[in-house]
């Protein structure tokens, strides 16, 4: 594979392998997301141009390295390490992403655990533990970064400059640093008192996105769709669906001719998440947008499903 390549030339090349492998859109999409969404930023913030696997490495470090991740976490590592094994291999195995443990290393590492050793022996909550641990690593690897190896070396410019770096969660980033300098104060084991330096540390909160639409919201979300070709015919019969019915995208993909009555003006089914078996008014507009693409936007297929979305037992 051709190794010098930017962001963007390695993704689409990664995204022809996907479809030539037949793999869902659905998880082609969920990786075209997390890297604009997360490598691409991270790359912009670095001033870095072209994609290797090192530069992957550092995002995970700098970004998940704990003990424990979620599992929106896992997919964004499986995500990366995709990219760099695709680049140095010109494939991809369907092996999980394992882990990542983050030791605190040297003696600012040291001083690190000691405080937690600390927060352990207050009986503190193991959940909460782990997540200073998080915020301390991504502090420990950003010191590292800047070639600082000693607790006496850290400045109150390094609390702001790391904090203002930060993108995730800044309240909790915040709280671990206070704690952890104050922490180091009163064991007299620095001079000063650090954390003073986050103590009047403001971040702007950003607007909520709505957990609904309006009526007005999703007419416009339906009559955006420009439905001349197939894909628009296919588009505009599953967000009719999802926005008079309330489907899940999961009854969408899994809808089959034997959910829908004709006669009776009814579809039948059962919730591919709960199993509840529920029915539904099969209304006009949706009638006609379901035909739409029966005639004029559905492959030929043998397939009892309606072929909305790909089902596929795999997955990457």
């Amino acid at each position: 594979m051709k190794k010098q390549q930017t962001v963007e030339e390695l993704m689409e090349s990664c995204v022809q392998f996907f479809e030539q492998q037949s793999y869902s859109p659905l998880r082609i999409d969920r990786y075209k997301l997390l890297w604009k969404s997360k490598l691409i930023p991270f790359m912009a913030q670095k001033s870095i141009l072209y994609y290797n696997p090192t530069v992957g490495e550092d995002y995970i470090r700098s970004n998940l390295a704990r003990n424990i991740v979620t599992p929106y976490e896992r997919d964004i590592i499986r995500s990366i390490k995709v990219l760099s094994e695709f680049q140095e291999t010109g494939t991809i195995s369907k092996t999980r992403a394992k882990s990542i443990k983050r030791e605190l290393s040297g003696q600012i590492g040291r001083l690190m655990d000691k405080f937690l050793m600390h927060l352990e022996s207050l009986r503190r909550n193991k959940i909460t533990i782990s997540g200073h641990r998080l915020y301390l690593s991504r502090f420990l690897f950003y010191l590292e970064s800047k070639h600082i190896s000693t607790i006496e070396e850290v400045t109150g410019d390094y609390l702001m400059n790391f904090v203002s770096t930060q993108t995730n969660n800044k309240i909790g980033i915040v709280s671990t640093i206070r704690f952890f300098f104050r922490f180091l104060f009163e064991e007299r084991i620095i001079q000063y008192d650090l954390s003073a330096a986050l103590q009047h540390y403001k971040w702007v909160k950003r607007e909520k996105l709505p957990s609904v639409y309006t009526a007005k919201e999703v007419l416009q979300i339906e009559t955006s769709i420009h439905r001349e070709d197939a894909t628009g015919k296919r588009d505009y019969a599953m967000t009719l669906l999802a926005s008079r019915l309330g489907l899940r995208a999961s009854d969408i993909a899994h809808l089959t001719f034997s959910n829908i009555d004709w006669e009776k003006g009814t579809i039948t089914l059962s919730q591919f998440k709960t199993g509840k078996i529920i029915e539904l008014p099969l209304l006009v507009d949706l009638g006609e947008a379901i035909i739409d693409y029966l005639k004029y936007g559905r492959k030929k297929s043998e397939s009892p499903r309606f072929s909305f979305i790909p089902v596929r037992p795999s997955r990457l």
